[in-house]
């Protein structure tokens, strides 16, 4: 599963291929326009149009902006991470949601552990090539890690929590099912 970044931009489902940095974009004379993150949003859906050609999205600009106000008690952490991607536009190298430039990773973090019922934020995963996968989530401040590869008659997982293996699981039937999967025994 893949996701936006944030929730508007940088769509998954590029290629699979990872291009180099690109060059910031001109902010454009719409992004006044577009009150407080009208700027970083710019930058943000100039590097969606670049990075991922296939999937424009008319309606970046303006979903982008008014993502922080529809996002609950998030507010203040969606935000800061928009400004932060915007800042640092010209470093994505990725459509992948999971490629966020390391300089804003702390608000990152935040956004992605932001209020979730479940207690976790949301599923982020990397493509590590065929038959293989890398799913992860931060639940209650710990980030959770569950990764797969194909094996005889299923899939070889394990979950490691905060980077440390938490649990081996050989054999489950479906590749990084992040809730029911391999990591669901150590879910808080």
């Amino acid at each position: 599963m893949r996701r936006l970044l944030p929730t508007f931009a940088l769509i998954a489902g590029c290629a699979d291929e990872t291009v180099p940095a690109r060059q910031p974009i001109d902010a454009g004379v719409d992004a006044p326009d577009l009150g407080p993150f009208g700027p970083a949003c710019a930058e943000i859906c100039g590097a969606q149009e670049e990075l991922c050609p296939a999937e424009k999205d008319p309606f970046c600009l303006e979903s982008c902006a008014a993502a922080p106000s529809h996002a609950g008690d998030c507010e203040g952490v969606l935000g800061p991470y928009i400004l932060c991607l915007g800042e640092h536009a010209g470093e994505l190298t990725s459509c992948l949601a999971a490629d966020y430039p390391q300089a804003c990773t702390e608000a990152h973090d935040a956004w992605v552990g932001c209020g979730n019922i479940s207690g976790c934020g949301v599923v982020e995963c990397k493509d590590v090539g065929d038959g293989a996968c890398s799913c992860s989530a931060i639940c209650e401040g710990v980030t959770y890690t569950d990764a797969c590869q194909q094996a005889d008659g299923g899939w070889d997982c394990s979950c490691s929590a905060n980077g440390q293996l938490d649990v081996e699981c050989p054999g489950l039937p479906n590749a990084c099912a992040f809730f029911v999967g391999c990591c669901a025994r150590s879910l808080p």
